[in-house]
């Protein structure tokens, strides 16, 4: 469409960080520090930036690099080759952009993977420190919720006390599922019986990944537990250094080199000229239209990233009603979606949760695609619909108690669930009514009951689907500033133990209280040309509230600036949101 615009918000330097697992542990690069890493084998004559020891790798193996707010890795010519999520890259293949979640291996073969291969995660979604090294050193290891010995601790609700067992036996280490309500994955299939590991398999539960390599297992430590960690230190890495071996029963820690030589903060010129060099080789990326400079905020790793390219319903004469959205969601955050009518907020809320996944496109929860890791990852997934469906006769205490025991790990016993119901009441202000039945409450209050419903199993992001329809304005304002908390203590860390709620994503009518959200994604559908119908629905916004009010004719309120939307549908259209880094 000629004149598009494309609003650029805030912009950032992001968390993109990269996890190397080499040697039984994980060293840690933030990225975000510098424009270009050169990555290779160190030796007396070689010192890339991202440096390992594997024989496998040569010495200038590759480069990583960013351009416009976008990573890329670029291949050299090499003797082994280097797959990225499972797909070999030529040795004059174009350099590859990364996204949330990418796996990047060094092997003489998947098939066959070897102990002195490589993998480095991509991953914009954590925070340095967390990546743990744990040694499988006894002869049982479990992977569960609760803090215990010879444990690798996930403090995620959905995870089971005891959730699966990694036994070493004569043939290697096999994993078992231990009866969890939500199941164990190896490699994205599911744990049936005893299933040998093998190197660089990755074993999910829900969305936690745990990454095995030489009788170690490396994954990102969501919560911190009662259970004495080293946590990560920095010092630097050097060439021939053993890997730690670690404790029974204790987390190894981590290499952060780049925290240990504030020489490596800055290329050199020859460094910058080359990464220049580079990046003009590349295409260049769609024009934007900047605006103008808006004030910094603290930016939180992206929770969830969707592109919807089409969205078609039909049969042989398809109808397209949602096309060109992608945006990005970060943790810690309460989002909007609102636009004009028809132009698919509901469908376009679906697309994300995963409730609609034929679409063309992804949506990425923690750099993992929901459409189709749906059923693993749909314990991390809650859904509140706009209707209130309860058992009539039950109390709000009885139907969230039962709420309970369907989302929840089975080894919850009954003091552990009314605890968890206490806890929810108290967060939506619903503790005075726990013995009254729920056809006896307000409108506002039934609607807090629903989403207590789907808030009982600690989703680690919570979809809603115009919650805010019927209700009066008070009981709107109660009903956004319960969840708004809600986001906050999952920010702050004063939430109770494992319950975690990341992000909060619904459909609105009321624009007025737009300013308690942190991101609004607006879409609109324009009208035909020739007069025929509607365009698809097309995001026009992706981005923090008060800088939609700049963005639309620097409005004076959200009123003014819908207004402006209505009024210019054309022209504040349509493409892919960007960030740039500053």
């Amino acid at each position: 469409m000629e004149g598009t615009q494309t609003y650029v918000p805030t912009v950032h330097v992001g968390p993109q960080t990269l996890v190397v697992v080499e040697n039984r542990h994980a060293s840690i690069y933030p990225l975000g520090t510098r424009p270009s890493w050169t990555f290779g084998r160190i030796n007396d004559h070689s010192h890339p930036d991202i440096a390992v020891e594997s024989a496998i790798v040569s010495r200038e193996h590759g480069r990583f690099f960013t351009q416009g707010g976008q990573w890329f890795y670029q291949v050299a010519s090499t003797t082994n080759p280097t797959f990225i999520n499972g797909r070999r890259l030529a040795g004059n293949a174009p350099p590859c952009q990364l996204h949330n979640g990418d796996i990047i291996r060094v092997d003489y073969s998947i098939e066959t993977p070897d102990d002195d291969g490589v993998f480095l995660i991509f991953t914009v979604d954590q925070h340095l420190g967390q990546w743990t090294s744990y040694p499988l050193t006894q002869r049982t290891t479990f992977i569960g919720r609760a803090p215990a010995p010879n444990t690798i601790v996930q403090q995620v609700p959905y995870v089971s006390r005891r959730h699966a067992r990694i036994d070493h036996t004569p043939r290697g280490y096999v994993i078992r599922d231990m009866g969890s309500r939500i199941g164990t994955y190896l490699n994205d299939d599911p744990v049936r019986g005893a299933m040998l590991l093998r190197e660089k398999d990755i074993i999910s539960i829900g969305d936690c990944r745990f990454y095995y390599t030489d009788g170690c297992i490396v994954y990102d430590r969501r919560n911190t537990t009662s259970i004495p960690q080293r946590t990560a230190q920095t010092r630097p890495m050097q060439a021939g250094r053993p890997a730690p071996v670690g404790q029974p029963g204790v987390a190894a820690p981590l290499r952060t080199p780049m925290a240990v030589n504030p020489q490596l903060m800055m290329p050199s010129k020859a460094a910058r000229v080359q990464t220049m060099q580079t990046m003009q080789s590349l295409p260049t990326l769609q024009p934007m239209q900047q605006m103008p400079a808006m004030s910094p905020v603290q930016e939180h790793a992206v929770m969830i990233d969707v592109n919807v390219v089409e969205k078609h319903v039909g049969g042989r004469k398809k109808l397209t009603l949602l096309k060109n959205i992608h945006c990005t969601i970060r943790e810690h955050s309460m989002v909007a979606i609102i636009g004009t009518s028809g132009a698919g907020k509901t469908l376009l809320l679906n697309c994300l949760s995963g409730k609609d996944y034929e679409f063309q496109g992804r949506t990425l929860l923690r750099g993992q695609d929901i459409k189709n890791n749906h059923r693993r990852l749909r314990s991390a997934i809650g859904y509140v619909r706009q209707s209130n469906v309860f058992s009539p006769p039950l109390t709000v205490q009885e139907e969230l108690m039962a709420s309970a025991r369907l989302r929840l790990p089975d080894d919850y016993n009954r003091e552990q669930l009314e605890q968890k119901v206490s806890y929810v009441l108290d967060a939506l202000n619903l503790s005075e009514h726990r013995n009254k039945a729920i056809r006896t409450l307000s409108g506002g209050q039934q609607r807090r009951v629903s989403v207590a419903r789907e808030f009982i199993g600690f989703p680690s992001v919570l979809f809603l689907d115009e919650p805010d329809a019927g209700l009066s304005y008070l009981d709107k304002k109660e009903l956004f500033t319960q969840l708004n908390a809600i986001v906050k203590k999952g920010e702050t860390g004063d939430m109770e133990e494992d319950a975690t709620v990341s992000s909060v994503i619904m459909v609105v009518h009321e624009i007025d209280m737009l300013d308690m959200f942190d991101q609004v994604i607006v879409v609109a559908a324009p009208s035909r040309k020739d007069g025929s119908g509607r365009e698809p629905g097309q995001l026009a916004f992706a981005g923090r509230p008060q800088d939609a009010k700049t963005y639309f004719n620097n409005a004076s309120d959200y009123r003014k600036m819908f207004d402006e939307l209505q009024a210019q549908l054309d022209k504040h259209t349509f493409r892919p949101f960007v960030e740039q880094p500053r």
